[in-house]
């Protein structure tokens, strides 16, 4: 099936103040091409342009391409990439999401797991991006062959990190690696401490 590329930029709508805990952000498609390569060119001339006007750069908090298909109805993708405001590439999903073309999630190798348990990250959760702290990675290759020998299928959704805000489990969630980022602003030493202690009672109640 044919599929068209949409690409997105989210931007960072914090005029002053800390970022820290969260900060909102605004998503708008602003192109489609016909290839991967054409989205990423896109992409940097994008960039080139804010860089001319420069109070357009900062706002910019990173891109995402999404693969959809053509003529149908879905709200899957047949993949989705991320990268981050300079236009490099810092991942992909493993599988398509769309129904009618279900994968087999695969599991990722080692080098494409980008965080670890305990990591301070920032992640995308509908308009806002949060800061909190890993507690379980998407599954590797080996841990997923040993799951799927057992009868059990895995799909898109098992390409994700459990992250958690506080010390109590009920605020985790399960957030796709592509919507989770390294932080790109400083973190407040009282915000870091917070969540570094959180994240050791969390592994003393386990």
């Amino acid at each position: 099936m044919k599929s068209v590329f949409d690409i997105v930029v989210i931007r960072d709508t914090t005029r002053k103040g800390s970022h820290y805990p969260s900060y909102k952000v605004t998503e708008r498609k602003i192109a489609t091409a016909t290839t991967v390569e054409s989205a990423e060119r896109l992409i940097r001339d994008h960039v080139i342009l804010c860089c001319e006007y420069y109070y357009m750069m900062p706002s910019i908090h990173s891109f995402r391409v999404e693969e959809r298909p053509l003529d149908t109805l879905t709200n899957g993708c047949y993949s989705i990439r991320i990268y981050d405001k300079e236009g490099v590439k810092i991942d992909e999903t493993m599988c398509s999401s769309i129904i009618d073309d279900k994968q087999s999630y695969p599991g990722r190798t080692p080098e494409q797991i980008r965080f670890k348990p305990g990591d301070i990250v920032e992640f995308l959760y509908k308009d806002e991006i949060n800061l909190g702290f890993v507690v379980s990675c998407p599954p590797t290759v080996e841990l997923t062959m040993r799951i799927k020998a057992k009868g059990f299928d895995m799909d898109d959704t098992d390409d994700a990190y459990t992250i958690m805000t506080t010390s109590d489990y009920a605020s985790h969630r399960h957030i796709y690696s592509v919507f989770v980022f390294k932080p790109q602003f400083k973190i407040q030493h009282a915000v870091e401490n917070r969540l570094c202690e959180a994240y050791n009672m969390f592994l003393c109640s386990d």
